[in-house]
């Protein structure tokens, strides 16, 4: 009945909570479900709560105890191809897709950009 899209899910994940308050705020236009967690125990939690059925993580590559890299193999061992985003305040990890990467500071245009492109795949 009808083409009802449901929205995209994603998933973001940051230890400072305006942080991860921002980019909901500059996703809003694309009227996706959001998910936020502080760290990953959390995330996990939310993405078994959802059957890992999430369309895309963006996560702080550093975090206390578990990391945004180690976030991801996590998830991947229950999604293998889960889209994750990183992001950081400095440069970003060597062997780091570019296209998965955005650095902080960086204005609501460019996250949106991205983020579409990688809802896209």
């Amino acid at each position: 009945m009808g083409d009802m899209k449901k929205p995209h899910r994603i998933l973001i994940v940051d230890d400072e909570e305006p942080c991860r308050r921002l980019v909901e705020y500059a996703l809003e236009p694309l009227n996706c479900e959001i998910l936020e967690a502080r760290d990953a125990d959390q995330a996990l939690k939310l993405a078994h709560d959802c059957c890992f059925n999430i369309d895309l993580v963006i996560t702080d590559i550093r975090m206390p105890r578990v990391d945004g890299v180690e976030l991801a193999q996590l998830l991947r061992k229950q999604a293998p191809n889960i889209t994750m985003l990183f992001m950081s305040g400095y440069a970003p990890l060597p062997g780091l897709e570019k296209e998965h990467f955005i650095e902080k500071g960086f204005d609501f245009k460019s996250l949106v950009s991205i983020v579409t492109k990688l809802l896209q795949r």
